[in-house]
């Protein structure tokens, strides 16, 4: 429970990034939103994007998890899977933090062929009126290329169970909502402050380090005494101790 609060609170500090990637469609959207529509049809919109974006970190987290699950039940396969995750989170919090440049390839339009294909996707969706189409509109959001996502999605591999492989990317995704919804409420006018957004890099950086050291170590997974299988040490003279 310790570690989901943390990763919810991350997604809150790293919610800046997110105003800066994904602020810009919640106010296209809203901008399409009637003027005279009620309070409450703007905020069922804007909750509806967020459930659909949501929604689609935690069916990725669900389905990472379920492969890490299948992987780690190859014994030489756990501990790396451990490791990859670990290794994976430490280098997207060190490029969030600007000290790689492997951020710029991952989110850029230019550097990521990807963002091509959505943005012809979003200026479709955009449009679409309705709860459905802003719901829409979120999945598809939830798949944008997103250092910090990446990050939690091999973490949520790493879990090696597709329960809490999507707990994993729920939590973080619902850090992430008060600034989008913020952002759509606001109508801009929602900030964070700059700091924010390193500082969840941070976070990022140091759940890597421990996940490697995990993977190195073989520590359990603290989650209800679940671990990321390991390779079984040999058994040919052990023995139980009898009580």
């Amino acid at each position: 429970m310790g570690e989901y609060l943390l990763i919810a609170a991350t997604g809150l500090l790293g919610s800046s990034h997110c105003l800066a990637m994904c602020g810009p469609i919640v106010w296209a959207y809203t901008a399409r939103l009637p003027g005279s529509a009620p309070w409450h049809r703007r905020l069922t919109s804007h909750l509806a994007y967020n459930l659909g974006r949501v929604g689609m970190w935690a069916f990725l987290g669900m389905s990472l998890g379920m492969l890490g699950g299948m992987a780690a039940g190859l014994a030489p396969l756990g501990r790396a899977l451990a490791l990859g995750g670990g290794a994976v989170m430490v280098a997207l919090g060190l490029a969030n933090l600007g000290l790689v440049p492997w951020r710029f390839s991952l989110e850029g339009e230019g550097g990521n062929p990807l963002w091509r294909v959505f943005r012809r996707l979003f200026q479709g969706l955009i449009g679409a009126g309705g709860p459905s189409g802003k719901f829409a509109l979120g999945l598809a959001n939830g798949l944008l290329p997103c250092g910090f996502s990446y990050a939690f999605l091999a973490r949520a591999a790493a879990t090696a169970s597709p329960v809490e492989g999507g707990l994993v990317m729920l939590a973080f995704g619902a850090g992430t909502v008060p600034a989008l919804l913020g952002a759509g409420l606001l109508l801009g006018r929602f900030r964070l402050p700059r700091w924010s957004e390193r500082l969840a890099a941070v976070a990022v950086l140091v759940m890597g380090l421990l996940l490697l050291w995990r993977g190195v170590g073989g520590i359990g997974d603290g989650h209800g005494g679940h671990t990321v299988p390991l390779p079984p040490a040999p058994t040919g003279h052990a023995h139980h101790a009898g009580h």
